[in-house]
């Protein structure tokens, strides 16, 4: 009980993304999304819904893959953080792609409150045995019927020829959808189904927009990753508002701002760095990164800050390697280790540091943390592995006490 060790799951690969969904402070929810060819006749992709809990240490799937509709694969996943109509099923915003072209859009996993409920209700006695020990990998449901469960579309923005690439619920108005194109950005409102801004057409031929993110300090500011630059818009604006040049030696392929100190991002790269940034210094003459971490041998497909507490940060990479970081010099709330033996200088490089890593056996696609709990991190290869880790409990009194 109460274990802080890995559990691992396996799901038919291969899976292209991931995001967390809020339970409550008991289940820790979790989805996955695979992006296999399909062909005709053969098994559709789907939406996988997995659940966490702390005092078994167990991952456990509740019901039947979601299928995704028609021939289509998904291409990026945003969960909303609001239930719409006060439904307990959550909202998800997709891009999906087919033959035919890209779409994104919002769907409702009708059922799957449900059986969140159920799960938290037999955490103590698992009546259906869907638990997967920590020590095993299987993608096995119990040959009980599972709950109903279906992935109904609650609005699909009408499909496009042009490369959608990434979404995102905006971080601080959850009602707003963000889409990123080879055309640019949009954003769209969710309630009454329509584009609320857009910029003009902001790439090169040679780049596309690998990421975007929403500021959760500034309901106005996005900024996302195009070729080696970050590139900050202002929602009132049609133009770049802020660009810092460089970032990557080859391509920028992820960021994320920091949730507690304003102006503060971090961004990863095909160089396999990530890289704190403070964005009040001008586009003219940009300053350094604040921070450099070098850990991963390949690039990086994902950086998240805990949504909790910003001392802490995963990245993820294409080298299988899923790193755990202490950022303190750079956080809201710096943990320096002062002691009588070390200067200024350690006594920094000692507040930032490698605290966690975990090795797959595959690329890894994506890392998120848990939405109902500080101290709950999980990440997804793409041959299907998950594995979900916790911050150990030095770093958590650290921060705490």
């Amino acid at each position: 009980m109460f274990s802080t060790s890995e559990s691992t799951y396996s799901l038919p690969p291969p899976i292209s993304c991931l995001d967390a969904i809020t339970c409550n402070e008991n289940v820790h929810g979790f989805l996955f999304a695979s992006a296999a060819i399909v062909r005709e006749g053969g098994k559709k992709n789907a939406v996988h819904v997995l659940t966490f809990s702390e005092e078994t240490n167990a991952l456990t799937a509740p019901h039947l893959p979601l299928a995704l509709p028609g021939s289509t694969e998904a291409v990026s996943m945003s969960c909303l953080e609001e239930m719409s109509n006060g439904s307990k099923d959550p909202d998800v915003g997709m891009i999906l792609r087919d033959a035919e072209g890209y779409e994104a859009g919002i769907y409702t996993l009708t059922g799957v409150g449900k059986s969140l409920e159920e799960v938290e209700d037999d955490l103590e006695d698992d009546t259906r045995g869907r638990s997967v020990s920590n020590s095993s990998a299987s993608s096995q449901i119990s040959s009980a019927d599972p709950p109903a469960a279906t992935l109904a579309t609650l609005w699909s923005v009408e499909k496009s020829e042009v490369p959608l690439h990434t979404c995102a619920v905006h971080a601080s108005n959850h009602s707003t959808l963000l889409v990123s194109s080879t055309q640019g950005l949009q954003a769209y409102d969710i309630g009454s189904r329509s584009s609320t801004w857009s910029t003009p057409k902001i790439l090169s031929e040679n780049y596309d927009v690998t990421s975007l993110s929403s500021d959760p300090h500034d309901s106005n500011l996005i900024t996302c990753t195009v070729g080696t630059s970050l590139m900050t818009f202002d929602m009132r604006q049609e133009k770049a508002a802020h660009v810092i040049e460089g970032v990557d030696a080859y391509l920028a392929t992820c960021g994320d701002y920091n949730p507690n100190r304003p102006h503060m991002f971090v961004s990863g790269g095909e160089d396999g760095l990530a890289k704190i940034w403070d964005f009040r210094s001008s586009s003219s003459s940009p300053s350094p990164p604040l921070l450099t971490l070098r850990s991963h041998t390949h690039h990086l497909t994902s950086v998240r800050y805990n949504r909790f507490h910003d001392q802490l940060l995963s990245t993820c990479g294409s080298d299988g390697s899923t790193l755990l970081w202490r950022v303190g010099t750079v956080s809201s709330s710096p943990l320096l280790e002062l002691n009588s033996d070390e200067d200024d200088e350690t006594s920094k490089s000692s507040a930032d540091k490698l605290v966690q890593s975990v090795e797959g056996e595959s690329g890894c696609m994506g890392v998120a943390w848990s939405k109902c709990d500080a101290w709950v991190y999980v990440s997804v290869e793409w041959d299907g592995g998950v594995v979900v880790n916790h911050v150990p409990s030095e770093e958590k009194y650290k921060i705490l006490l």
